[in-house]
């Protein structure tokens, strides 16, 4: 089995990246697979001045990279690659082992590098050869209608998971649809699946977002059993669901505006600070960024606790659903971090998208972001 150029970055980069965007981390791997002559220019290095967009297309899957594996083909290295994952420490070197595993069953905690440095040149040499990326995988409809899958990814994607909150439905799976790894990186990590092959490829009602395994068993062979089945799973996921839209100008909980509300009016004097500091701050806001870093810090210290009693509050009144809420701001997070923003653009970003959809002054805003700095939802941890 060899995986497409996309596929195995984007399971390498929830592990290895380190805080990179997606098109520093391609960058990352094409340099650490490959050795170039030390009289060669760096003007004709085929690395060296690839655009960050070009970058982004080839982790994203949409652009094949089969022009970039022809110009490095002879110069692939598969030591240096071993020695960059050798490099890791041991409990990423099992995580990706681990999840490597599940496409490639011989590889083990002993040779994780060496397996994984031919993987990456299997792929770039498929790549190089047929001058196609696998990735071109689509999905047909009964007319033979081809759709791409990232195609469904870029239209669906952030509305299916949403849809099952961020866990894979299928039945006793139960997995994230989202990986973290040791450093904190947090990744979408899922599959979407056509649910019934005789119906349209592109429409929401017949598809559903599934960890991978789960989408690869269920595509192998479904009987009509199982079509059935996932179509009641879909059926009863969209009625919990209630349409709950996942796009960046989706309304927001009528329980959020009370929390906002609350916030904006509650005296000062009423507010427990934290008795300690708040670490996950210290740990994801880089060091030389120094005004975003106090004004998250100083906005934990006083409203943390607040913030996280109202919303329990609300919760068990049923008037919040936090969970549809919090992974609003996880994708919203997401989408900002792939474009390559700084900290500070992303933080307020958000406090923007906020305060427009709660018609709520960008104060009390800032303090439920920086909740959920706190939360682990908003900024990966920063590698020591």
């Amino acid at each position: 089995m060899i995986l497409t150029f996309s596929e195995f970055a984007q399971i390498l980069m929830p592990i290895l990246g380190s805080g990179a965007n997606t098109a520093e981390f391609t960058k990352e791997l094409f340099s650490n697979i490959t050795t170039f002559p030390d009289d060669m220019d760096g003007d004709y290095n085929p690395i060296h001045d690839v655009t960050s967009s070009a970058l982004k297309s080839y982790f994203n899957g949409t652009r094949p990279i089969s022009s970039m594996a022809k110009k490095i083909n002879k110069y692939i290295d598969i030591d240096k690659f071993e020695n960059y994952i050798n490099s890791a420490n041991e409990d990423a070197q099992s995580s990706l082992g681990s999840k490597l595993s599940e496409y490639f069953p011989d590889i083990n905690a002993f040779n994780t590098p060496e397996k994984c440095a031919k993987i990456f040149k299997d792929i770039l040499i498929e790549s190089a050869t047929s001058g196609k990326s696998k990735k071109a995988t689509s999905t047909s409809s009964k007319s033979g209608q081809l759709i791409s899958v990232d195609v469904l990814k870029n239209e669906f994607g952030l509305r299916l998971i949403l849809e099952s909150n961020g866990i894979c439905p299928n039945d006793n799976c139960y997995q994230p649809l989202y990986v973290t790894s040791n450093n904190g990186k947090t990744a979408a990590n899922y599959e979407i699946a056509q649910i019934d092959p005789k119906l349209k490829p592109d429409s929401y009602e017949n598809l559903i977002a599934l960890c991978p395994k789960c989408k690869n068993k269920y595509l192998l062979s479904p009987s009509q059993d199982d079509i059935k089945r996932m179509a009641d799973i879909k059926r009863h996921l969209m009625l919990e669901a209630n349409a709950i839209e996942a796009l960046a100008d989706s309304k927001i909980e009528e329980g959020v505006n009370r929390v906002l509300r609350k916030i904006s009016t509650t005296p000062f004097t009423e507010l427990i600070p934290l008795n300690y500091d708040p670490v996950e701050v210290k740990r994801k806001i880089k060091r030389d960024n120094v005004p975003l870093f106090i004004k998250i810090q100083s906005s934990v210290n006083i409203y943390y606790l607040y913030v996280e009693n109202l919303f329990q509050q609300l919760s068990k009144e049923g008037q919040l659903r936090f969970e549809p809420f919090s992974m609003q701001v996880k994708l919203n997070y997401w989408n900002l971090r792939d474009q390559g923003l700084s900290q500070s653009d992303i933080y307020y970003k958000l406090v923007d998208w906020l305060a427009k959809n709660t018609n709520e002054s960008k104060e009390p805003c800032e303090v439920i972001i920086s909740y959920f700095v706190q939360k682990c939802e908003v900024f990966d941890v920063i590698a020591e």
